[in-house]
C-alpha cells in the first residue's frame, strides 16, 4: 500500500540503525480486522483467517513466540487477541510505538531532538491496547510539543476508520470532524501512530497541513544525530591528519 510505504521504511531504517536483525513475509497480508468490520469477510472469515495463519507459521518457522512487530495497531489486534480466540496464540505481538520506544529507552536508538509543535492523534486501538504512554514517550524524544484536541486520549476520538472506513479514501462527516479538532490546536502537522489513522486524516486535512506517523518523526531525528556524528568524526579525523603531517 502506498500510504503505509512511508511508515514501513522509516521503522525498517529504525531497526537497521538499532542493529535489529528482522524479515518481512514473502507475501503482503491484510489480517482481517478491517475486512471483517467492513462486512467483507463475514462468511469466509474462519477459512480466511486459517490462510493467514499459515502465513505467518511459514514465516515464523512454526514458531509462534518469536517477536511479530506491526506498524498498525489494528492488525496487532487481529493478530494477538483475535487468531489467540481461535486457538492459534502468537505470544510476541508487539506494536511498532512499544518497540521503537524500547529502543530508544534502552540507549540503542540515539535521537537528535528537533523542537516542533504538532497536534498529535491518538489511534483508538493504541489506547485500548494501554500503550499511549508509549507514543508520548517517543514524541517526547523526539522533541515534539505535542497538542492533544478534544478529550482524547483520555477518551478516544475516531478518526473515521473504525469498522473497516479506511478501506474508502473519500472525506466523511468523522474524520473531517476530527480534522477540525486537530486543526483547533492551531497546528498545521499532525501526527498518529496508525496508517489508518494517517489515511483518514490525509484525505480530510487542508492543502497547506501535513500528516505524519511517529516512526517518520523519530526517524528524521535518528538520521540527523547519525549525521551528525558522522560529521564531528570526520572532522576530529581531519583535524589529526593536520597536526601529525610533517611540515615542510
Amino acid at each position: 500500500s502506498p500510504d503505509l510505504q512511508p511508515i514501513i521504511s522509516a521503522t525498517a531504517r529504525l531497526l537497521e540503525a538499532a542493529g535489529v536483525k528482522y524479515g518481512v513475509p514473502e507475501t503482503e497480508s491484510c489480517w482481517g480486522e478491517a475486512l471483517v468490520h467492513g462486512g467483507g469477510l463475514m462468511e469466509d472469515w474462519p477459512f480466511w483467517k486459517l490462510e493467514r495463519i499459515e502465513e505467518l507459521d511459514t514465516s515464523l518457522g512454526g514458531d509462534r513466540s518469536r517477536t511479530i512487530l506491526t506498524v498498525c495497531p489494528h492488525c496487532k489486534d487481529s493478530i494477538g487477541t483475535q487468531y489467540a480466540d481461535a486457538g492459534h496464540a502468537f505470544t510476541a505481538v508487539r506494536s511498532h510505538v512499544d518497540y521503537l520506544a524500547e529502543l530508544v529507552r534502552e540507549g540503542r536508538l540515539s535521537v537528535e531532538k528537533k523542537t516542533e509543535d504538532m497536534a498529535v492523534h491518538h489511534p483508538c486501538k493504541i489506547i485500548h491496547n494501554d500503550e499511549t504512554n508509549y507514543l508520548d514517550e517517543l514524541l517526547e524524544a523526539s522533541g515534539v510539543n505535542a497538542f492533544t484536541a478534544g478529550k482524547s486520549p483520555n477518551i478516544p476520538s475516531c478518526c473515521g476508520g473504525g469498522g473497516g472506513g479506511f478501506l474508502w479514501d473519500s472525506p466523511a462527516k468523522v474524520n473531517r470532524n476530527r480534522w477540525d479538532d486537530l486543526a483547533a490546536t492551531g497546528q498545521t502537522k499532525a501526527v498518529t501512530a496508525c496508517p489508518g489513522c494517517r489515511r483518514m486524516l490525509d484525505v480530510a486535512k487542508s492543502e497547506d497541513a501535513e500528516v505524519t506517523d511517529i516512526a517518520n518523526v523519530l526517524y528524521e531525528r535518528v538520521h540527523a544525530a547519525r549525521a551528525a556524528k558522522a560529521a564531528a568524526k570526520a572532522a576530529a579525523e581531519a583535524k589529526s591528519s593536520e597536526e601529525t603531517a610533517p611540515q615542510t
